[in-house]
């Protein structure tokens, strides 16, 4: 069956072949790996969402301590804090007190593109400023769509790359972006051509050994199935 099945599809042809090597291996290997690696990188920004509000709320509670200081003054002090406070995808806090707003800080990197992760559907998250009698909302949009990021991987950034400005800016996208997003694709590729470069002798051996075996029991090619 299986055989008969690989005979009829042309598996023998290049094309074919190392089509079906790439949809079947290397796509979902790729996935996988996105896959995991997001949800490791989600698992990260939980914690660092929870190590903001904690932050930020013993940094408040600091400030209204200190001579002179009132609530004015440590918002303002709260945000040349955020502005400071830089990581790779960027995050939206507010800080609201009687419904109104006290303080909005937004450095996202991927406000469209990316899935939002908030602070209030972290399991054990502070979401108040007690010394503010505020409260504090931290969203972090940082996880793709994994197929779309497949998609970036497979095709080098490529896209992305042409959207920058000037040679360095260009190179230093590929440096810190395109080759670490696309180097466990590569190497799935690879290791993928190179198993099924020798399995493909082995099927096509097989395949020429019951072809060889079909016309002797039927030389005139009667009731062959091909």
């Amino acid at each position: 069956m299986i055989y008969q099945f690989l005979k009829r599809i042309n598996i023998d042809r290049p094309y074919v072949f190392y089509t079906l090597v790439f949809v079947i291996f290397v796509l979902p290997l790729t996935y996988v790996n996105n896959f995991y690696y997001y949800k490791s990188i989600a698992k990260v920004e939980k914690t660092a969402m929870l190590n903001m509000a904690n932050t930020l709320n013993k940094f408040s509670e600091m400030c209204v301590k200190l001579p002179n200081n009132n609530t004015t003054q440590c918002i303002d002090k709260l945000k040349r804090f955020l502005s400071s406070n830089k990581d790779s995808y960027g995050s939206l806090v507010i800080i609201t007190a009687k419904n109104k707003l006290l303080l909005k800080h937004d450095n996202r990197w991927y406000v469209h593109s990316r899935l939002p992760i908030n602070l209030k559907d972290v399991e054990g998250a502070v979401t108040t400023i007690r010394s503010l009698d505020a409260n504090i909302a931290i969203t972090k949009n940082s996880i793709p769509n994994i197929w779309y990021s497949v998609y970036k991987s497979v095709t080098f950034s490529i896209a992305d790359i042409m959207q920058k400005d000037g040679i360095r800016k260009k190179w230093s996208y590929i440096k810190r972006v395109a080759i670490p997003r696309s180097t466990p694709f590569f190497s799935f590729l690879l290791i993928a051509l190179l198993i099924m470069y020798f399995v493909k002798k082995s099927i096509i051996a097989q395949i020429e050994f019951i072809n060889e075996f079909e016309d002797l029991e039927d030389p005139k090619g009667v009731g062959s199935i091909f």
